[in-house]
Order: structure tokens, then C-alpha cells, then sequence
């Protein structure tokens, strides 16, 4: 094997491991944008429901409470794009991957669980 055809394989081993991590990357941007707009979202509306009810301040609040939600999980779509794709040449893209999806997946359960007690309180 010459030095051509090592970095011909070296290349297309590197091409692999970024297209792996885009892929990656896009499963976390699908599960953040799930977190963040479909079950963040309604468990504060239903937590600034229970505190103002029906005053002005709560619409408010409310409407904060979106553009800080969709704020935080646009940065987590960027920083986790970047976290990935610096782990590639470490060997570690599989490692963080999983620690980010765990991560997303927990704060998917704490959502629904809030949802839930809310939904109790109400």
C-alpha cells in the first residue's frame, strides 16, 4: 500500500465519520426542537397559568417565557453541532453524542413530568 492510496482511505474514513456526525447532529437538532417547542413550551404556559391565571402579566410572561425557550434550544442546536464535530478527531463522537441525547431525553422526561403535575394541580 502506497502513500496515495493510505490517504485515499485516511480521506474517506474522515468523510465517513463527518457525514456520521452531521446525521448525528441533525437526530439531536430533531430531539431539541421536540424538547424545547412541543414540551417545554405548554409546561410553562400550564406553571404561568396557575401563577397569574387571567391578568395581562401572564400573556407577558408568557410570551417571554417563548422567545427565551426557542433563545436556549437554538443555542443548543449550534453549540451541540460544534461539541460534535470537535470530538471526531479525538474519537469521541459516540461519546458525546450520547452524553448530549441523554441530556435532551432527561429534559424531555422533567417536561412531561411537569406537564403531568401541573395537569393535576389545575
Amino acid at each position: 500500500m502506497n502513500i496515495l492510496s493510505r490517504s485515499r482511505v485516511y480521506s474517506l474514513t474522515k468523510v465517513k465519520a463527518i457525514v456520521l456526525c452531521y446525521l448525528l447532529w441533525l437526530v439531536l437538532v430533531v430531539l431539541s426542537f421536540f424538547c424545547g417547542i412541543q414540551i417545554w413550551r405548554p409546561s410553562i404556559a400550564l406553571l404561568l397559568y396557575l401563577i397569574f391565571r387571567d391578568s395581562d402579566a401572564g400573556h407577558f410572561f408568557y410570551l417571554s417565557s417563548v422567545v427565551v425557550v426557542a433563545i436556549i434550544t437554538f443555542s443548543f442546536m449550534m453549540l451541540s453541532e460544534y461539541y460534535l464535530r470537535e470530538g471526531i478527531p479525538k474519537g469521541l463522537l459516540w461519546s458525546r453524542f450520547l452524553s448530549l441525547f441523554l441530556f435532551v431525553s432527561i429534559l424531555v422526561l422533567v417536561g412531561l413530568t411537569l406537564q403531568y403535575v401541573l395537569w393535576m394541580l389545575i
